[in-house]
């Protein structure tokens, strides 16, 4: 929740800002919010798909959430 009031500030630079979104989708990919964590890191990807490692985490987000849906 400290990263999401963050992301309000006027104050912080773009890359604070995609830091604190990566921060954030991160946080939600560890309690298991899949949904939640693709929200925050295609904001990131929208912007930079190059940014860290975030087509490959997004991939792994699509990949498993795929087959959690029955057939």
């Amino acid at each position: 929740s400290i990263f999401k009031k963050l992301l309000n500030y006027d104050e912080i630079t773009e890359e604070q800002r995609t830091d604190f979104l990566y921060q954030i989708g991160n946080a939600y990919l560890k309690i298991k919010d899949k949904s939640e964590a693709l929200f925050y890191l295609n904001k990131i990807y929208k912007q930079n798909p190059n940014y860290r490692n975030i087509k490959q985490l997004i991939e792994i987000i699509q990949s498993t959430k795929k087959k959690l849906i029955p057939q």
